[in-house]
């Protein structure tokens, strides 16, 4: 349901929550560790002891990496499980015709060690990908940044409803605005302040979305989409790329995910 969607962790947010989980794992991990030895008898020295900071200190790089490498180690555990499937059924063979187990115990070790590898490892490629995605996220809040602060001279261009097809807007930035599309002027929307007359910000929004405008003409609005998306009307119908399409009073479509809808009337 609509009112009960989860909002989706900013980069940000998953990039810090992951290094303090890994700093917590890491000193339970010395902690218990720490106590294990004294409890047998062999407690760590002191000077050993200076270690665990080196650890700690390595931790929330670990815990980012993981934040963000998961889906790798995943992919690579699905690898692994194909390569290890051959290795074992190989390594049974061995044992099956020469008698000897010891080709199958390695097989099993290198099944063991490969595993072993992927998850400890996991981590490297994360780091990078984390980056990239905290960088991308960042990019996409300066350019709504940008959009919210073109929207006053985006405005400036709605006027009251004249004899022709009028735009109307409900929902985001321009919520109960009103668009008059006078014969042959055409008003693009989309998220560059350099190319639209009505920037809007917000998942799915193209640089240039669609362009909009009234055909004498053919008395009736026109609609061409110029997405990187692809755009359909509130129906279901999909408006063919770079082609104006007619529109009926009534027609409307969404710019974006869950973004605004524009109706033609």
């Amino acid at each position: 349901m609509e009112g009960t969607k989860r909002r989706q962790m900013s980069a940000k947010a998953k990039g810090f929550w992951g290094a303090v989980i890994g700093t917590i794992v890491m000193a339970v991990f010395i902690a218990v560790f720490d106590i294990a030895m004294a409890a047998s008898g062999s407690p760590v020295p002191a000077a050993e002891k200076s270690r665990y900071l080196g650890m700690l200190a390595v931790a929330p790089l670990y815990g980012f990496g993981y934040a963000f490498g998961y889906k790798t180690m995943l992919n690579w555990f699905a690898k692994a499980l194909h390569f290890s499937g051959e290795i074992t059924i190989a390594a049974l063979m061995w044992w099956i015709f020469t008698g000897s187990k010891k080709g199958f115990i390695r097989g099993l070790i290198v099944v063991y060690v490969m595993f072993c590898t992927i998850a400890g490892m996991a981590w490297v490629p994360g780091i990078p990908a984390g980056i990239k995605a905290i960088r991308a996220e960042g990019r996409g809040k300066r350019a709504a940044r940008s959009a919210k602060k073109a929207a006053p001279s985006a405005k400036r261009i709605a006027a009251v409803p004249g004899p022709g097809s009028t735009l109307r807007c409900f929902g985001g930035e321009y919520a109960g605005a009103s668009f008059d599309l006078s014969d042959g002027k055409e008003i693009v929307i989309g998220r560059d302040p350099g190319r639209c007359n009505i920037v809007l910000g917000g998942a799915k929004v193209s640089r240039a979305h669609c362009v909009v405008r009234y055909s004498a003409k053919d008395g009736c609005g026109m609609v061409k989409d110029i997405s990187e998306n692809g755009i359909s009307f509130l129906d279901g119908r999909r408006i063919p790329k770079n082609q104006y399409v007619k529109v009926s009073s009534g027609d409307g479509i969404r710019i974006g995910k869950n973004g605004p809808v524009f109706l033609f009337s």
